[in-house]
């Protein structure tokens, strides 16, 4: 005697709620895997994004460094520049003074000099012309003190120096 096998009766829905549906044999609990060569090509295309972001964010470290190091520099190259007009400047000012007080002592000493020469030739004692002597030696040292001032202001060791006034 064979008897066959009884079907499995479906359940009743109780106050509206159904049991779950078995689960079938035919129906895996996961996705299925996709084929070797769509991985490889994801795994590729994502190696690739990688390395783009890291060549992008190299980029832009290396373009920070270069533009902090141009700034800086411009920066040193401007204030340097600033200060050598501001010491120009003063040194032309103070070449200038120099120039003047020169030029009036040369001028204060030659004019003693001729004092002295109408002098001499008017008069020609030694006790009329002692008074002119005496102011002669001070014109000189005067003048002497100017020339050296005029040999320091115009030689080359100081900023600017060696070059006319302009």
């Amino acid at each position: 005697m064979t008897t066959e096998p009884k079907p499995i009766p479906e359940p009743e829905p109780i106050d509206g709620v159904t049991a779950p549906e078995p689960v079938s044999e035919t129906q895996p609990d996961q996705p299925p895997e996709p084929d070797n060569g769509a991985r490889r090509e994801f795994e590729a295309a994502s190696r690739s994004a990688r390395y783009a972001m890291l060549a992008a964010v190299g980029a832009a470290i290396i373009s920070s460094f270069v533009a902090a190091g141009a700034a800086v520099y411009v920066s040193i190259n401007q204030s340097n520049s600033s200060e050598r007009l501001a010491v120009t400047q003063a040194i032309r000012q103070d070449r200038q003074q120099v120039y003047g007080d020169f030029s009036v002592t040369m001028f204060s000493y030659m004019r003693q000099l001729g004092v002295l020469s109408g002098a001499l030739q008017g008069d020609g004692s030694i006790e009329s012309v002692e008074p002119e002597i005496t102011e002669l030696g001070v014109q000189q040292g005067e003048f002497l003190a100017g020339v050296n001032l005029l040999l320091m202001a115009g030689s080359p060791g100081m900023p600017g120096g060696g070059c006319p006034v302009r």
